[in-house]
């Protein structure tokens, strides 16, 4: 395995770590925490860790076209993130969450109507089949207390997809140009920053300063934001949109396994087989897409 293979691979592991266990970590943060504060708090805190880190390594915050960077923070953080937590937060939400992981659809379909990409056969039916499995995980696992858990979800994934998109866009313009750093600093900020406004408009239950919230927030503001999406924009310069977002599929699967673990939910019937379903996609997409694995020109993050 050629050491940019290997990296890609150390990459995604990561981030499937990172962003799967927060599921678990989110559920118990959100018991005394709105989504919106707690969103806020999140994405704030993890971009002012990263704009810290520019400054100690006295690396600029220039990026390119500062307009598309924000569309970005609106999109990819304040709205999608917001809208995890908003999910997460009402009660069968833990399980229909889930459905943000529809992710590759929306990239595929943005991708293919704006970026003039492509997909191929089997990356259709690789989707096709992962998409599949999350829906037989969210639908055929119990009665859902409401439907607003699931939309708020499906809503998290198209404005992910969207942000996925727009991303590839600027870096297909701008190449190396971009720094990695800086641009999920400018992202989270920008996010952090709406969210926090929007903490002030919506009505929400107070913070209630418990030791499992904190815990909760200090994990969230760092390896769940500063550190995996900093990981997740090197991973969009590594590899195509197409097949980055069918990969992190794998995080809810981390995510089921720590709720085991740590919450004793143990997967049900529909659950093993939206997982099975799940790793047969990523399976024949990452043997469709072996070849096309390396890296394109990175920046430094």
């Amino acid at each position: 395995m050629s050491r940019s293979h290997a990296g890609s691979l150390l990459l995604l592991l990561g981030l499937a770590v990172c962003w799967g266990y927060n599921w678990v970590v989110m559920k118990i943060g959100l018991h005394d925490a709105g989504p919106v504060a707690f969103a806020a708090i999140r994405c704030l805190g993890g971009g002012i860790i990263l704009a810290l880190v520019l400054l100690l390594l006295r690396r600029s915050f220039r990026v390119p076209e500062p307009w598309t960077v924000a569309a970005i923070g609106l999109l990819q953080t304040a709205l999608a993130q917001g809208l995890i937590a908003a999910a997460l937060s009402g009660g069968e939400a833990g399980k229909s969450a889930v459905l943000n992981y529809t992710l590759p659809v929306w990239v595929m379909i943005l991708g293919f109507l704006f970026l003039k990409e492509r997909p191929r056969l089997m990356q259709w039916l690789a989707t096709a089949v992962a998409f599949a499995g999350v829906m037989v995980m969210t639908f055929l696992n119990g009665k859902a207390v409401s439907w607003e858990p699931i939309v708020f979800a499906l809503s998290a994934s198209i404005c992910w997809g969207a942000g996925t998109v727009v991303t590839q866009a600027l870096m297909r313009r701008h190449g190396g140009k971009i720094d990695t750093l800086a641009l999920t600093a400018w992202q989270l900020c920008i996010g952090g920053v709406i969210l926090t406004l929007l903490a002030f408009l919506v009505p929400e239950a107070p913070l209630h300063w418990t030791t499992s919230l904190v815990l909760a927030l200090i994990y969230n503001v760092g390896p769940a934001s500063a550190v995996a999406f900093l990981l997740w924009f090197m991973l969009q310069q590594r590899i195509e949109a197409n097949l980055l977002s069918l990969i992190v599929l794998i995080v809810p699967l981390v995510g089921i396994a720590a709720g085991w673990l740590q919450l004793g939910e143990r997967p049900s019937g529909p659950d093993a087989i939206g997982m099975a379903l799940i790793l047969t996609g990523i399976a024949v997409m990452v043997v469709s897409q072996r070849r096309k694995l390396p890296v394109t020109a990175q920046a430094e993050g």
